[in-house]
């Protein structure tokens, strides 16, 4: 007990006179040598030999200082003192090569402020937890026609009914109806709001509850009581966050509600331009929507039950909709329904892959950059190679030489840590402010703690990365070599010319699949922005009107079209329901009085109210017959014009014109008949990516009253009419219409191309710098290559080799570490090419034209980045080559 005592004291003195008691021990150890040396020098040995042999029997006397340094000093604090020691030995030794430091930091700095950049991205879009209850057991329940290839569409109201009646895997299923335009008509002047229209179990199947007053209850949308739910924002921009609101008075359409609750900040379901949250019962039509089973214009939200997975609601959706197709044939056939989880419904599946995608390339873009740090601690290992040997040679184990390797490579991460996370906090607001907004989540893109903790993570895990290899090599090298004077470490350079080359092939291989991944993205790119979309965009204006209630839509929208024609610069006019539409056809056609076709795809087109000259302001190719004129009134014989896709589909063989159809919804009686009297070019609805469909025109005397149009404006190449030239004349035909916007048609198309341009250009900077990086890593490795076959080029050059000769020596290493490099890097292309394939278009994964191009364009760089230290080797005078040794 007493000896333990003595030995706690002594370690506790330690800590306060460390440097005493190494001195105390250091001055015992000589008085110890100096007594054995006396004693060697009376058994008869010379003063040399008497010192030797007592050397050797103490042994050495650095490594009994540290034994007892260690066995003295507490274990925690030994071990923080010792780290320490090597920091600041870390630290000069990195100060004293600014050269290799700079090239360091920058290199990971830039991989690691990348991946940053995009985590923050990812995070905020993909892994940001939703503001709702348990997210993960809710569910959107979409009707689907897996004949068209149709995942996502609309249904009706009664079939949500029978959803809820029959399946017993959800504790609550609501209703919705597509996000919708109001005018907001209590507010002077009236301005249009997007106004949500959901059913009561809405909120309660979201775990969302107002943060002041309530939502309507079962009973009060039963009633169709008008009260309404509205949004935070709304609620301080038209309110001023008065409490006082709940009971307040407001109008939609001109029909009188009450605002009962306001929702939290950051409720924004099903979209984020949602203002207004009002009961189904709402709408005028209510009631016929209860039994309309052919009226798809809702959607479905669920809870899963608790213990109920994602499968067993699939199955019993699917059971369901079975039992469906056989009640209601007419309305039913050929029709599922898909369980779609709420986090991958809120983002799109091409966007989570777009992004999936290029947290990849700028994994492998950190990859690169491992590579190209650890073949520069490869080549700083050549010039301290003596240095380590000694350090053996004194008594350091090669366990403390791996942890002063992975000190100094732990330290240079931690140091480009600084540099990584000024880049990422610079760069995300520059992501935020020009990347596609439109996907949700992205405007949350933040510089936070959370990513702050993944840089420094990552930093670390990089220093394990690049630090390895190298580490391993020098703990394994024998000293001896390296001590000789004049010796030459030829085994432990072999080893680091062989890893130097695997970090270069692994560059190479990563920089041909990024480089081959760019390539087939913006030819992507190339081929949509080229796409021919069936009308001439350029001198185009676009403005979307709601006709203002109290008018008549067709003379509200004849009055407007004519007032804009007269203002100069016009050159045409014209009207469309929907310019930009991604709706599903649902239009069944019947030809000379019997149904077309019992296939309900080959028979569905879709259809469009126009006015008279939008075909021709929109710069659609009329293929035969004619277009619509002022005769085509309400008085007249109904006719249409349709698209050169539904006359291939319903009559390939002979010409259209003249011909007769009618069209209607399963359920509902057909339309009139109408006569076709012009055929046109497709056209695609909803941007360059959307597919051509079968559909037709209706001139807007003869067609239902669309209260919504898009009013296209046709202006010269070089001078289009100026905004505030449409506003006036639109206000001159009624004072109360809301504020609208006046944008270009190509304005839209660039903004329907914003997701496929932002991650094209991302991945080309990745790209690009993994480009550099891979041929930097090159010029290293021949470089080194060279500086350490200096020797060896100097005898063959003394031996009769020629300039060329050792040219060609130099650049075939070159050729051979890109070689296998290219080799792997085109396999992993081609696994990464086809996992992104549906992020291509009109381009094939295994496109050979730009596997080649890559593969030649790296190529061509490594030779050239290897030419530079190439041409020094040519350079080198045997005879100093030889001397020097």
């Amino acid at each position: 007990m007493l000896g333990w005592f003595h030995v706690a004291a002594a370690k506790i003195r330690s800590l306060w006179s460390n440097r005493r008691v190494d001195e105390e021990f250091r001055e015992e150890l000589q008085a110890h040598l100096a007594s054995l040396t006396d004693e060697n020098l009376r058994k008869g040995m010379t003063l040399k030999e008497a010192n030797r042999a007592a050397r050797l029997r103490i042994g050495g006397l650095t490594q009994l200082q540290e034994a007892h340094r260690e066995l003295r000093g507490l274990p925690v604090l030994q071990w923080i003192s010792d780290l320490a020691k090597q920091v600041k030995q870390v630290t000069r030794g990195l100060l004293r090569s600014p050269g290799f430091t700079l090239a360091g930091v920058a290199t990971m700095g830039l991989s690691i402020g990348a991946i940053t950049t995009l985590f923050s991205v990812i995070e905020a879009v993909l892994l940001h937890p939703l503001p709702y209850r348990n997210p993960n057991r809710v569910v959107m329940l979409w009707s689907a026609v897996p004949s068209k290839d149709i995942q996502r569409n609309w249904t009706s109201y009664p079939d949500i009914q029978d959803w809820t009646r029959q399946s017993r895997s959800f504790s609550k299923i609501a209703a919705m109806l597509r996000v919708d335009s109001a005018e907001l008509t209590s507010e002077v002047p009236v301005e249009r709001i997007k106004v949500s229209r959901v059913s009561s179990e809405f909120f309660s199947v979201l775990g969302a509850a107002p943060t002041l007053g309530r939502d309507w209850t079962p009973n009060e949308e039963q009633r169709r009581i008008p009260v309404v739910v509205i949004s935070f924002a709304f609620w301080q921009t038209r309110f001023g966050g008065e409490r006082n609101v709940i009971g307040a008075p407001i109008e939609i359409d001109h029909k009188p509600a009450v605002v009962i609750g306001v929702m939290p900040p950051g409720f924004d379901f099903p979209s984020s331009e949602t203002s207004v949250w009002i009961p189904l019962s709402f709408i005028s039509n209510w009631p016929a929507f209860l039994t309309a089973r052919q009226a798809d214009a809702f959607n479905a939200i669920a809870r899963l039950e608790p213990g109920v997975s994602l499968q067993q609601a699939q199955q019993e959706m699917d059971s369901i909709s079975a039992r469906l197709n056989r009640e209601y044939p007419l309305f039913e056939a050929g029709k599922s329904v898909n369980v779609v989880p709420l986090p991958a419904e809120l983002v799109h599946p091409g966007t989570r892959t777009a992004l999936w995608m290029l947290f990849g390339a700028v994994f492998f873009l950190l990859l690169i950059a491992c590579a190209n740090v650890a073949s520069l601690l490869l080549a700083r290992q050549g010039s301290r190679e003596r240095d380590s040997a000694i350090r053996v040679a004194l008594g350091a184990s090669r366990a403390r030489l791996i942890r002063l390797q992975m000190s100094e490579c732990l330290l240079l991460s931690l140091f480009s840590a600084v540099p990584g996370m000024s880049l990422a906090a610079a760069a995300i607001p520059m992501i935020r402010a020009f990347g596609p907004t439109e996907i949700r989540g992205f405007a949350d893109v933040h510089f936070d703690p959370a990513i702050l903790i993944f840089c420094l993570l990552v930093s670390l895990l990089t220093a394990l990365v690049f630090g390895v290899g190298p580490s391993w090599i020098d703990a394994r090298r024998d000293p001896q070599p390296a001590l000789k004077a004049g010796g030459r470490t030829v085994a432990g350079s072999l080893a680091r010319r062989r890893m130097g080359s695997l970090f270069v092939s692994l560059q190479i291989a990563l920089a041909m699949v990024l480089v081959t991944g760019t390539g087939l993205m913006i030819r992507s790119l190339i081929r949509v922005e080229n796409v021919d979309l069936g009308y001439q965009p350029r001198g185009l204006l676009v403005l979307h009107l709601d006709a203002p209630s109290g008018r008549q839509p067709a003379q509200f929208y004849d009055d407007v079209l004519g007032r804009i024609g007269a203002i100069p610069g016009v050159h045409g006019v014209g009207a469309i329901d929907a310019q930009f539409s991604d709706y599903i056809p649902d239009d069944v056609i019947e030809l000379g009085g019997s149904p077309s076709s019992n296939d309900n795809e080959a028979a569905t087109c879709s259809s469009h109210v126009v006015s008279n000259a939008y075909l021709e302001t929109a710069g659609v190719p009329l293929l035969r017959g004619r277009y619509f004129t002022a005769e085509d009134d309400a008085g007249s014989q109904p006719v249409a014009i349709v698209n050169r896709a539904m006359a291939r589909r319903f009559w390939p063989d002979e010409d259209p014109t003249g011909k007769r159809f009618r069209y209607g919804v399963p359920g509902e009686s057909p339309s009139v008949w109408r006569t076709i009297v012009g055929v046109v070019g497709d056209t695609l609805p909803n941007g360059p990516e959307s597919r051509s469909l079968p559909q037709f025109f209706l001139p807007q005397d003869q067609a239902p009253e669309a209260k919504s149009m898009d009013i296209l404006v046709r202006g010269s190449q070089d001078r289009l009419p100026v905004a505030k030239d449409l506003r006036t004349a639109v206000l001159s035909v009624s004072p109360q219409i809301p504020k609208f916007e006046v944008s270009t048609v190509e304005s839209q198309l660039e903004r329907l191309g914003n997701r496929r341009r932002f991650q094209t250009w991302l991945l080309s900077a990745f790209s690009a710098i993994a480009f550099f990086l891979a041929a930097i890593g090159t010029y290293g490795l021949i470089s080194y290559s060279v500086s350490e076959r200096i020797h060896e080029i100097g005898i063959r050059m003394a031996l009769g080799a020629s300039r060329t000769d050792v040219m060609r020596i130099v650049l075939s290493q070159a050729t051979r570490v890109t070689g296998v490099g290219l080799l792997v890097g085109t396999v992993g292309a081609l696994a990464f090419s086809g996992a992104a394939s549906n992020l291509l278009f009109a381009v094939s994964w295994d496109d050979t034209l730009t596997l080649s191009f890559t593969a030649g364009l790296l190529l061509f760089a490594a030779l050239v980045a290897a030419y530079i230290p190439a041409r020094r080797a040519t350079k080198v005078d045997p005879i100093i080559a030889l001397s020097s040794e």
